[in-house]
């Protein structure tokens, strides 16, 4: 008999019957996978209410709010099947990962047709930041502390971002998955937690550490986080190459910001 036409999209593949002998779509098991993690926020909602607002968004073509709940979900997913044994519910989660991850990359694709994406600027034609004020609080991106083309391996941070050594910032992020889910004292703040468990890892200037003063520790969350703290720049070099230039100290705030 000949092969089946094959769906569309992955959209439509994980809404789609498998063959007998595969376990179901992430469509059909994700609310048996144990993941649901209680009401309230958005990032406390279910792993299978997050799904469904993630297809009713890609399904209307609005790729932007589509993106995040499936890279949500896909992380949900990984750190739970971090726990499990090998066998056959490792092996559903493994494909149901891959469905989300499919799902991924076509709403990135449809952000992309639509002409979104950032680009980061070369040095001749990046902003300078402005230099810190007395009793300043600068309210920051990580990319927009990190607006510059960077090599691990020559170095180079621009002299307007070294003059942020010692300020006061507030940045959003999200916390990089750990071992710890709780009692967590260090932790990477980065753009995008999706890329670092699944894609390509953020470069050294898109990722900051941050270290919370002794004494003091928080919980795992999947939502963005707010940090307030000191910033320290500094290229700390291991091996040859530099691995961290950013690290934020002297926390006074972690706090969820809401959004996903």
């Amino acid at each position: 008999a000949p092969e089946p036409a094959q769906p569309a999209s992955a959209r439509e593949a994980i809404g789609a019957a498998r063959e007998a002998a595969k376990p179901p779509s992430a469509r059909d098991s994700i609310s048996s996978a144990g993941m649901g993690v209680g009401g309230g926020a958005p990032n406390d909602a279910p792993t299978e209410s997050l799904l469904a607002q993630a297809d009713e968004a890609f399904d209307a073509g609005e790729f932007y709010q589509a993106l995040p709940l499936y890279k949500e979900v896909a992380v949900r997913l990984q750190l739970e099947m971090n726990t499990m044994e090998d066998g056959p519910d490792r092996e559903s989660l493994a494909i149901q990962i891959d469905d989300i991850r499919q799902l991924v990359r076509e709403a990135e694709s449809g952000i992309r047709a639509l002409g979104g994406g950032s680009q980061v600027p070369d040095l001749a034609n990046r902003t300078p930041h402005a230099a810190p004020r007395p009793g300043e609080v600068r309210e920051l991106t990580i990319e927009g502390l990190g607006n510059f083309p960077y090599d691990d391996e020559v170095g180079g941070v621009p002299q307007d971002v070294m003059a942020l050594d010692g300020s006061q910032v507030r940045i959003n992020g999200y916390m990089l998955p750990a071992f710890q889910t709780d009692n967590i004292k260090a932790f990477t703040l980065v753009v995008d937690v999706y890329e670092c468990c699944f894609g390509q890892p953020p470069g050294v200037e898109h990722a900051i550490s941050v270290v919370l003063p002794e004494g003091r520790a928080v919980m795992f969350t999947y939502g963005e986080i707010q940090v307030t703290g000191t910033l320290r720049v500094e290229e700390e070099r291991r091996d040859g190459y530099i691995v961290n230039l950013f690290t934020i100290e002297d926390v006074t705030s972690v706090r969820a910001t809401g959004r996903q």
